[in-house]
């Protein structure tokens, strides 16, 4: 598979000089990266299936509730400092500063178990004032939330770490294979032992998954590091990565609050039948852009490396074969899902409301997405993230608005447009910025 995508990509764009190293590192990654997310999509199915099953559909709801809501807070907890660890890790280790580099690693645990602390307190007076967690297994929430936060954040950092160092799939494979493998382990050891599995048993294995997730991340970083940390002594640049990391995540915000804005409006706007079927055609239309997300997950610590040592040159050749790739990704996926439109959102009960035009709108806005290449990742590894913040700031406000204008008009038609140029203008102002400020061709077309 690797080699006949390396033959395939020359024999569309062509031959380019020292062209090994790049496509055997995005390529082996890239599909490496692919079927482990694919191999854990199917263990999930599988996972949430026995959970169902043993545990009744009213406590794995509340099951899922909370650890998505854990997860979900995991984020305030780090405050975007594991984007700082990828951007800075590969930089550090180039250069040979290893103080700094043991410095951010140990800057974004600090920040991850300091913010557990703080956000399990702020959750748990919230949650008294409110009653938003209404069923936990007997646990207290104030508990759970400081055992399970302080495990998640260091485990993300650890993660991030990892990703820095190029160990792409070191950096995914406990989180995505080995967590739920062992919470199914434990779910059907405890079924078939004769006891009930109920929503505390459930939290005590998630707990004890996530214990195990941290341990063998760590593991795994310690032995990622090509070099002895012990010894050295940690230097911290608290002004500029606090900045660096606030940054990092109001963009991680603003992407939440502009991917989800189209399906609340819609919901308020014309009502929850038309949220489901618009919710269907929007994961179909987001399958083809599958390939930027893996490609960017690779991409991130060579991008940081090489911009930051001022290989523009090796930069441009690196952007231009990933985007090439990420076309090559795509478009087979946008072609198929235009011509069997049709017979795809009947498979999923879904062929009405006009979904059909819907499909092919947001596939429009996909296609501007794969097509502008990896723009978003290209402003955050470089240190111009706030070009990218003010980006979706535009892009979120144009969604709003035509949301608000077509939504009432054109139902899900009237949605998928705003969502699309919303997409679209996101992109295409990134584009922009990143020939400004960064002086290279971020698409499959550009000069190598």
């Amino acid at each position: 598979m690797i080699r006949l995508i390396q033959q395939i990509i020359p024999a569309i764009f062509g031959k380019k000089e020292n062209d090994n190293y790049f496509s055997d590192y995005i390529v082996k990654n890239s599909l490496r990266l692919f079927f482990l997310n694919c191999f854990s999509v199917a263990l999930g199915l599988f996972s949430n299936y026995i959970l169902i099953k043993t545990v009744g559909v009213n406590d794995y709801g509340s099951y899922v509730y909370i650890f998505n809501l854990l997860y979900l807070l995991a984020n305030f907890c780090i405050l975007g400092t594991d984007t700082l660890v990828v951007k800075n890790v590969p930089v550090y280790e180039a250069a040979g500063k290893f103080e700094k580099l043991k410095g951010v690693i140990f800057f974004g645990i600090s920040a991850g178990v300091f913010g557990s602390f703080i956000i399990a307190f702020a959750s748990e007076i919230i949650t008294t004032l409110i009653g938003g967690i209404k069923y936990t297994g007997g646990f207290n929430w104030l508990i759970l939330a400081i055992s399970s936060l302080s495990m998640i954040s260091i485990t993300l950092i650890n993660q991030a770490s990892l990703q820095g160092f190029k160990k792409i799939i070191w950096s995914q494979v406990t989180e995505k294979i080995i967590k739920p493998v062992l919470i199914i382990i434990l779910v059907i050891t405890i079924f078939y032992s004769g006891k009930k599995v109920s929503l505390n048993e459930l939290i005590w294995i998630n707990l004890v998954a996530i214990a195990v997730t941290l341990l063998i991340t760590s593991i795994l970083h310690q032995k990622s590091i090509p070099f002895k940390l012990k010894n050295v002594k940690p230097r911290f640049e608290f002004a500029s990565w606090t900045h660096s990391a606030v940054g990092f995540f109001l963009l991680g915000i603003l992407y939440i609050l502009n991917s989800r804005i189209d399906i609340f409006l819609l919901g308020m706007l014309k009502g929850n039948d038309e949220v489901g079927v618009y919710n269907i055609v929007l994961k179909i239309s987001e399958t083809i852009s599958f390939g930027l997300v893996i490609v960017n997950f690779v991409l991130a610590p060579l991008i940081a490396r090489l911009f930051t040592n001022g290989e523009i040159s090796e930069l441009q050749k690196l952007v231009t074969r990933s985007a090439q790739i990420i076309l090559l990704m795509g478009i087979p996926v946008m072609l198929v899902i235009i011509f069997f439109r049709t017979s795809i959102l009947t498979f999923f009960g879904v062929n009405f409301f006009n979904s059909r035009e819907a499909l092919l709108i947001l596939c429009f806005g996909q296609f501007i997405n794969i097509v502008c290449g990896s723009v978003g990742m290209l402003l955050l590894m470089s240190g111009n993230q706030r070009f990218s913040i003010y980006s979706l700031a535009i892009s979120t406000c144009f969604n709003i608005v035509f949301n608000i204008i077509l939504t009432p008009k054109y139902g899900i038609v009237g949605t998928a447009m705003a969502t699309a140029g919303s997409l679209a203008i996101w992109n295409i102002l990134m584009y922009l910025f990143v020939r400004k400020r960064i002086k290279i061709h971020p698409t499959a077309f550009g000069t190598i």
